[in-house]
């Protein structure tokens, strides 16, 4: 008996000897990983840097978030990053990489063998050249967006290998060319925002496909031609933005928001071209209820003097106590840290700083073995995020 003990336990010790060295080698790759980032991206001036480069566990990092050992979020969005991306990011084993927000210029080419990305959130950036191909392989993608930077050429017909995309933002960037009328084939995309650029071809022809989809923006393009039938009678779309094109002026406002229960605003509306507050940000989780609330709330809002104010004739009463709610929450946030907003970017900055500082906490609430990471892919859809 005490011979079997024996060796069950020298089994187990070289099982955890094993393991340990394992994820000693791991942390090892993870922090020359990010060093290399920090001294890349100007990491001496970045907002916030707590802990880096110490010897503190990675967990008490600014911007990381681990399971298992594994680092599964890097989130240093709207942190002073500038420089390029080094190599060595691709050592990484992410499942969101979140860098909105910041200074960073050159390309993305070092993120083409990040396997285990879901979330690759780049907008208002300095990024250009072309959008690489190679993107498409990363075929975990649920979120891509790439918004507000300096990209040009086509869209790469590979993103169209993206089976598990959801949500893909590109707009106010410098793309040309025909849109490719196979990304409106993935079975998964609910949401595709590709206005303010220089997309050109037939309406009819490119977005005949695409009435699966919840939310369409390709307002301030090129395109030309009729509106499909199939758009006009999609029940599926929530939010349809084609103005700015070469499109029968009549219909522009009829399809530029078309939710369940908001009557048109032309005056309105029209202020709000363009806007993608939600899209940006990929609320897609949120139940249809919640979708329409935020939508009736964001007609009723406008900027003055640095703060947000809300026209309430133009909220249900259903939804006013709501949107009351949110612009005192802003709005004391505003006050609180004596900043103001001037923008729409403004405001998706303020927003995603609470919705993120939300999650946070709501993290730190849980017990570590509530949230399970299968195969890298960490899931929070209960939190609404």
């Amino acid at each position: 008996m005490l011979i079997v003990c024996g060796i069950a336990s020298y089994n187990l010790f070289t099982i955890q000897f094993a393991w340990g060295n394992d994820q000693e080698r791991t942390e090892e790759r993870y922090r020359e990983a990010l060093e290399a980032l920090y001294h890349a991206t100007g990491g001496d001036d970045w907002n916030h840097n707590d802990c880096w480069l110490t010897d503190a566990p990675l967990e008490d990092w600014y911007g990381l978030r681990m399971s298992g050992g594994r680092i599964t979020h890097l989130e240093l969005d709207d942190n002073n990053l500038t420089g390029e991306i080094p190599k060595e990011i691709k050592t990484l084993d992410l499942y969101s990489l979140d860098f909105r927000w910041n200074s960073i210029s050159g390309g993305l080419k070092h993120l083409r063998k990040m396997k285990t990305l879901a979330e690759l959130l780049l907008s208002s950036n300095n990024f250009s050249g072309r959008i690489p191909r190679s993107l498409g392989n990363i075929t975990s993608l649920r979120r891509l967006d790439l918004s507000d930077n300096q990209f040009t050429g086509k869209i790469p017909n590979r993103l169209t290998r993206l089976k598990n995309l959801a949500s893909f933002a590109a707009h106010t960037n410098k793309l040309t060319g025909k849109f490719p009328r196979k990304l409106c084939d993935l079975p998964e995309l609910q949401r595709l925002v590709l206005s303010n650029n220089e997309l050109s071809g037939s309406v009819a022809d490119t977005l005949s496909k695409c009435a699966k989809l919840h939310h369409l923006n390709l307002a301030n393009n090129q395109l030309e031609g009729k509106v499909p039938e199939e758009l006009t009678a999609s029940k599926n779309l929530k939010w349809l933005d084609l103005s700015g094109n070469e499109i029968d002026e009549e219909l522009q406002i009829v399809f530029q928001v078309a939710f369940d229960g908001i009557s048109s605003q032309p005056e309105h509306v029209g202020g709000l071209n363009g806007l993608t507050l939600w899209s940006r940000d990929s609320r897609i989780f949120l139940s249809e209820e919640h979708q329409l609330v935020v939508v009736q709330s964001l007609n009723a809002i406008s900027i003055e003097d640095g703060l947000i104010e809300i026209s309430e004739a133009t909220v249900p009463s259903r939804t006013l106590d709501q949107t009351k709610d949110l612009k005192e929450f802003v709005n004391s946030y505003l006050l609180s840290s004596d900043s103001r907003i001037s923008t729409i970017m403004d405001f998706e900055r303020v927003m995603a700083k609470a919705a993120k500082n939300f999650l946070t906490k709501t993290l730190e609430g849980l017990d570590s073995k509530e949230i399970s990471l299968p195969d890298f892919q960490f899931q929070l859809r209960p939190l609404g995020f």
